[in-house]
């Protein structure tokens, strides 16, 4: 699964999505939690990729309301085709969601050790996917989930599953609409393990109030206990 991840470099933002004008101010952080507003990137009305901002925790538009039970965080590739919550938004509802690297805890022994996983791109695109839940005043809420696939040999050293890291040419053929369901399922296996590095970070991340970039350095786990 993804619980934890970071967003604080947008160098070729543009160029990566193929949003250019207007971009908005985008919220930088080193330790982004569920429940966390953050930009995704969608297909307009007009066909061309715009910025949203969205609540990190699905919300289907057919709750009663939105914030009775789990916050739906993860979807997993193999049941984007089954699950209600997922399907009709797999199919009509894709998007991008930028990211810079994730956190993932492993155990060991009687320990949790804290791990960073970056990549040998400045930015990336998690694939996701979003909805609209709409209150009683009329109001819409966006919000959104990541998609998880299988673990590269890397990542599988700390974790089975990883988010589904779109290539760079699939960034904005993911949120095109006209492929068939084939086309996208696709594009969501594990990156190559070459593209990625794991290492321990301060246990400090642990908490969803730390931030700063002391969190993605690497740390000595093993002086730490």
């Amino acid at each position: 699964m993804c619980g934890r991840f970071s967003f604080f470099n947008a160098e070729g933002f543009g160029d990566n999505f193929g949003v250019f004008n207007p971009l908005p101010s985008l919220p930088f952080s080193y330790n982004i939690s569920p429940g966390r507003s953050i930009p995704v990137v969608c297909q307009s009305k007009d066909e061309s990729p715009e910025v949203l901002f969205a609540k990190w925790g699905l919300v289907p538009s057919w709750k009663k309301n939105d914030e009775s039970g789990a916050w739906l965080i993860n979807a997993r590739s193999d049941s984007l085709t089954e699950k209600p919550a997922f399907k009709d938004n797999f199919r009509e509802h894709r998007c991008l969601i930028p990211a810079n690297g994730f956190y993932e805890w492993k155990h060991e022994g009687t320990r949790k050790v804290s791990f960073y996983v970056r990549f040998d791109r400045p930015l990336i695109a998690f694939a996701g996917i979003y909805d609209t839940w709409t209150a009683p005043e009329g109001d819409g809420r966006l919000s959104c989930c990541i998609i998880t696939t299988d673990a590269n040999a890397e990542v599988k050293t700390i974790h089975d599953r990883m988010p589904a890291v779109l290539a760079e040419e699939d960034c904005r053929r993911w949120i095109m609409p006209g492929l068939s369901q084939d086309d996208y399922l696709g594009m969501l296996k594990p990156c190559p393990a070459g593209e990625t590095e794991v290492y321990a970070v301060n246990p400090k991340v642990n908490s969803p109030e730390a931030e700063g970039p002391e969190l993605i350095e690497r740390f000595d786990a093993g002086g730490w206990w």
